[in-house]
């Protein structure tokens, strides 16, 4: 039976992670203060938010949202990471924490739209690039065939144009020079 104080931690967690949140399970060890706050600062200035959470209480929030699948990382010291950024970013620079720290961060999974992602998942995530180089990436796979059949037709039309040159040189060196135009005696017509 829960007592009180975490009946409170509930109804606060169930407010910050309503269902459909997206977030990721980081565990820690021997962590130290300094480290935390630095490790804090450095995620808040990138919009992500960490919440060191008793397991029980989170599980019983998590299922009770419908994110119940993030329930199985929660083992061990766990902190829950959420951001209102996209969630590859957010794998990104967490991943990029975790190396930082080395083997006392690690991740542990994560949930993406109400899909349980394993630590491999959110590394896989990590790795997609941002948004305007996938767009550019987009971008240039459509332009790079219309740019091929340009290519093509342009050195299609220099050929022809080479062709009909060719023809015109020839036709000059074979017919006979014109005939001098003769001089007309008389009114111009018309007149």
């Amino acid at each position: 039976m829960p007592n009180e104080l975490n009946r409170l931690m509930e109804k606060e967690l169930a407010q910050r992670y309503p269902k459909g949140t997206n977030f990721v399970v980081l565990g820690h060890e021997k962590l130290g203060g300094p480290e935390t706050a630095q490790l804090r600062r450095a995620l808040r200035d990138s919009k992500i938010r960490l919440e060191v959470v008793k397991n029980s209480v989170a599980v019983r929030v998590l299922e009770a949202h419908g994110l119940g699948s993030g329930a199985q990382f929660l083992q061990g010291p766990s902190v829950l990471a959420t951001g209102d950024i996209g969630m590859p970013e957010m794998c990104k620079l967490l991943a990029d924490c975790a190396r930082k720290f080395e083997k006392r961060i690690f991740i542990r999974g994560g949930v993406m739209d109400s899909v349980a992602l394993s630590a491999e998942g959110v590394a896989w995530l990590a790795s997609i690039p941002p948004l305007p180089v996938l767009r550019a990436q987009m971008i240039g796979s459509v332009q790079a065939p219309i740019v091929r059949v340009a290519g093509a037709f342009q050195s299609i039309l220099r050929s022809m144009a080479c062709a009909f040159e060719g023809l015109r040189k020839q036709k000059e060196s074979t017919s006979p020079p014109p005939a001098p135009p003769a001089a007309a005696s008389g009114p111009a017509p018309g007149c």
